[in-house]
């Protein structure tokens, strides 16, 4: 019996689109799931591609996508809120139904794209699995995925989410990175105050880090505090778990001590103070020279000034891809004589349609779907970067286009 069955199954926060679509169902009323659902079960992934297999459409660069089984439960990302959904299999049909998703705002590029994965994934049909990629059929456009693997212990960027104190895990608030880095036996990073080095020894999941030695920086009580508990807590490891992009370290009774996550790729544009000196529109040129209108970008977030309002927004920026998009822009309305009002009404509109970047030494041209901003280099702060990785951000006049 041929079930056709109406689903909510995907809804966004007021002013946001909701979908409520037609899921086939396929035989599912009375029949057990087929041995190719054990094939599924435990196995992660994450999008490449949607269309044709053989001329995909690439995901966003640094949207990540992706789908994790479990027996009886499909959770992941959608580039910018986290789903899940139970999910059911027969022989090669699947159907997905039920999805849940969390509510984030995110910039318009992102949730088109979203939206687009959403819908196709509520209407999945089938299926089909290799070892190391999986492409889920649906009645809008094929989804193409491949296999997630964990990432490596080495080599990698940590960043400290979570620290126990006192048996308890406290997720870590303040505003420097705690870092660490594992490389050939050396081990190397910020403490939150102070950088610090060491050595570790590794066994397969076991992990020693016998000694660590750090600079002796003055810090604020409340951070010189939580640097020494970090350190004191590596030193006490004997054991670590990777979950995809999650490290853990446990002591020998196999509590958890430290939990982190894959540190952020290094932002080319924080620690300084950018000035803007020309704006472009569709409609020419305004002037900005000795303007007040400035960007400053940071953990995240870009503030400043609009020439005349105070600004903040998200920031969604990829380095090596020079992507930029801005969401959740909020700014003062107080207003000002022209044409101080011009240039802030034209800069608003410019920063929350971004989408591409370059930079070449102390020169920025944010690119927008209606003009350009040129900033220059006004002074050099503190960056948010603690990591010691290089960068692989060199001078550049890459644009992205098409997106």
């Amino acid at each position: 019996m041929d079930l056709l069955k109406w689903t909510v199954c995907y809804s966004w926060k007021s002013g946001h689109l909701l979908w409520i679509v037609p899921l086939l169902c396929v035989g599912c009323i009375g029949r057990k799931a087929a041995p190719a659902k054990a094939a599924l079960a435990d196995t992660s992934w994450i999008l490449v591609g949607f269309g044709p297999v053989d001329a995909p459409t690439t995901p966003i660069p640094g949207s990540e996508i992706t789908a994790v089984f479990t027996a009886d439960k499909l959770t992941g990302t959608s580039g910018c809120n986290q789903y899940s959904s139970p999910y059911t299999i027969d022989g090669s049909a699947v159907q997905i139904s039920e999805l849940a998703a969390t509510s984030m705002d995110c910039p318009s590029l992102l949730l088109a794209q979203e939206a687009q994965f959403m819908a196709a994934l509520a209407q999945a049909t089938g299926f089909s699995l290799t070892e190391n990629r999986l492409i889920i059929e649906t009645a809008v456009t094929p989804l193409i995925f491949s296999r997630l693997e964990p990432l490596p212990l080495e080599n990698t960027p940590w960043q400290l989410t979570g620290i126990t104190q006192d048996g308890v895990m406290i997720s870590t608030g303040l505003d420097v990175m705690i870092t660490a880095v594992f490389a050939n036996g050396e081990l190397s990073g910020n403490a939150g105050c102070n950088h610090y080095t060491g050595t570790y020894t590794l066994d397969d999941e076991a992990l020693a880090i016998p000694d660590t030695a750090h600079e002796e920086a003055f810090c604020d009580e409340e951070r010189s505090r939580q640097e020494t508990q970090f350190l004191t807590a590596l030193n006490t490891v004997t054991r670590y778990t990777i979950d995809q992009n999650s490290l853990t370290l446990q002591d020998t009774a196999g509590s958890t001590l430290l939990t982190f996550t894959k540190a952020p790729e290094p932002n080319p544009l924080s620690g300084i103070i950018w000035k803007l000196v020309a704006l472009e529109t569709a409609n020419g040129p305004l002037p900005a020279q000795g303007s007040l209108v400035t960007a400053q970008f940071m953990g995240g977030r870009v503030t400043g000034t609009g020439g005349c309002n105070v600004y903040s927004a998200d920031t969604f920026l990829v380095a090596d891809a020079y992507l930029l998009l801005l969401s959740n822009v909020s700014h003062g309305f107080e207003s000002c004589a022209d044409p101080v009002q011009q240039l802030e009404n034209s800069f608003f509109s410019l920063m929350e349609t971004a989408e591409s970047f370059t930079l070449d030494n102390d020169t920025l041209i944010i690119y927008s779907t209606r003009g350009s901003l040129s900033f220059t280099a006004e002074n050099t702060k503190a960056t948010d970067s603690f990591l010691l990785l290089p960068s692989a951000l060199t001078a550049s006049s890459a644009v992205i286009h098409g997106l």
